[in-house]
């Protein structure tokens, strides 16, 4: 059997109670780990006096808060764009057949598969960028001024949106 913290995940993963933490791989060692120092808290309050154990315990649980918080943030920041719909509204924004998705930088000579394949990737890219930026604005906005500028299509954010609102499409 393992020990410390991989012990708590462990005897916490054979309870069933991990099950719905073990979907996202990251989160399991962080709980793993919480479970485990509220464990050696306990103990250390029973060894020190309990003013001492508390103020150790706050400054504990708020590392531990500030950590989980800023990589639930993170998953929840990349969770929270639907790439597929997206693309489809940036083909209904585009709204062309010489060059579906608006991809003139590689030629597609109208295939839309392959266009989609594109622009997904497009979307990736775009989403990794604005998250290393640390997400200044809207991640549309943020797209579109790479994708296609303000000076060249100043609608395109404007109908990027519309057609994202309200997408109910495949």
């Amino acid at each position: 059997m393992p020990k410390g913290i991989d012990n708590y995940i462990w005897n916490w993963h054979n309870k069933g109670k991990l099950n719905s933490l073990l979907k996202i791989s990251w989160q399991a060692p962080i709980y793993g780990l919480y479970f485990y120092l509220w464990e050696e808290n306990n103990k250390m309050k029973k060894d020190l006096g309990s003013r001492v154990a508390n103020l150790n315990s706050v400054a504990l649980y708020s590392i531990i808060f500030l950590v989980m918080l800023f990589l639930s943030s993170e998953a929840r920041a990349t969770e929270s764009i639907n790439i597929d719909k997206l693309a489809t509204a940036i083909y209904h924004a585009e709204n062309s057949v010489k060059y579906p998705y608006g991809i003139k930088s590689i030629p597609t000579y109208g295939n839309k598969e392959y266009a989609r394949k594109i622009c997904l990737n497009s979307i990736r890219n775009a989403q990794k960028r604005w998250i290393k930026a640390g997400m200044p604005e809207d991640f549309i906005v943020f797209m579109g001024r790479r994708y296609s500028p303000p000076n060249i299509n100043p609608n395109w954010v404007r109908l990027v949106k519309y057609f994202y609102g309200r997408a109910k499409w495949k």
